[in-house]
């Protein structure tokens, strides 16, 4: 895990107007040398931070250029009004941000200081009470038990509403999808966001869960960018245009008195020039190549934390029935001649929905439907 530290933020914050900015004006504004900006900034570079280095004029940052903000993520997550507290974990690099939230204490038990102090997090990182917006506590890297860092998450959790997790990074160096592929995650272009949830229910009532998740992704996208082409293939790949645009993974990873701890990994190809930067393996996507735009990644998190809030608390108030119309209008696959995947055998047929519980229904050349709990799809191809 990688943090930046206090003067590269400051230089980063310094450059980010866009403007030129000699190494002796920074120096003067940071007080150190123009050497000592110089080693920094070939360090940003070295990270993928788009810093340019220009001949006798200085040191520039593209205007679109947005480092994620923990205090810019809760300034919009503040509005939304929601009833959760939220607890932001930021990284410059990590290898995985489900990773992480997996290492995490599941059960840290009331008065014990150390239960999250010991596990090393952000530097800097701020807990937010956001219902009235204000800074509760201030937090450092440290696995040292001296570390007397509040832990706010068990004064601030109730039975109703436990504290959320949420553990953002600018790259992953071992990112990864479903079936352990590999997850390409550039350097502070998009969103890889995980986030873990204590939801009051037993593992059986989850079926469809992954695909709630994709709903609320759909939903946010909207809400940001209306676009009607943009579509979910089952369970949990979102597309435009038959290119991946976001993709998620999850993970249970404990499960007792009827509440299960369940990660939310969510990958979102936002500012990366994906037309210019293809991938060998499948086409891919981002915001920027649809609207030909750069987004305040910031924002879009804030975003995906309110609708992914309120999806889950439908989802577990009525079911996974409650979506079926929704999913109905988002479906890739519906009519489609597929081929579906499984560890023993592969299914050809045509996609006919899901049924309540979230499995995908395949119709067979016969006419017989199967009902499938996993696997991976793809199109069949015109013959």
């Amino acid at each position: 895990m990688k943090q930046l530290s206090q003067t590269q933020s400051n230089i980063i914050q310094l450059l980010s107007d866009g403007n030129r900015h000699s190494g002796s004006e920074l120096g003067k504004r940071l007080g150190i040398s123009r050497t000592a900006i110089w080693k920094q900034i070939k360090q940003l570079m070295e990270l993928g931070i788009p810093i340019q280095s220009l001949a006798n004029q200085g040191y520039q940052l593209p205007k679109h250029f947005q480092l994620l903000n923990e205090q810019d993520i809760a300034q919009h997550l503040a509005p939304f009004g929601l009833s959760q507290s939220f607890k932001l974990h930021l990284f410059t690099s990590i290898t995985s941000t489900n990773s992480y939230l997996k290492e995490l204490p599941t059960n840290p038990q009331k008065g014990d200081n150390d239960s999250i102090s010991n596990v090393p997090r952000l530097v800097r990182g701020i807990q937010y009470d956001l219902n009235k917006h204000t800074q509760l506590t201030e937090e450092t890297t440290s696995m040292d038990p001296a570390n007397k860092s509040r832990d706010v998450g068990s004064e601030m959790s109730s039975d109703q509403y436990p504290l959320i997790h949420i553990c953002c990074s600018e790259e992953q160096t071992q990112g990864r999808g479903r079936f352990g592929r590999h997850w390409y995650s550039p350097f502070g272009e998009n969103i890889y966001c995980s986030s873990r949830w204590n939801l009051n229910c037993d593992l059986n009532k989850l079926s469809g869960l992954s695909l709630v998740v994709s709903l609320s992704i759909i939903a946010s996208l909207k809400e940001l960018q209306p676009d009607e082409e943009i579509k979910v293939k089952w369970p949990n790949d979102i597309l435009w245009q038959d290119k991946k645009l976001c993709g998620t993974l999850i993970e249970i990873i404990a499960e007792s008195n009827s509440t299960a701890q369940v990660i939310i990994g969510m990958g979102l190809n936002v500012n990366s020039d994906t037309q210019h930067n293809p991938l060998p393996d499948k086409p891919w996507c981002s915001l920027y190549e649809m609207t030909k735009k750069h987004f305040n990644r910031n924002l879009i998190v804030a975003v995906l934390l309110k609708n992914l809030t309120h999806y889950l608390d439908q989802f577990l108030t009525h079911g996974l029935g409650e979506f079926l119309k929704e999913w109905g209008q988002s479906d890739y696959l519906s009519g489609k001649r597929i081929t579906v995947n499984q560890a023993s055998h592969t299914l050809t047929g045509v996609a006919c929905g899901i049924n309540d519980e979230g499995l995908l229904i395949v119709e067979d050349e016969h006419g017989i439907r199967h009902e499938l709990s996993s696997g991976d799809t793809t199109l069949k191809s015109k013959e």
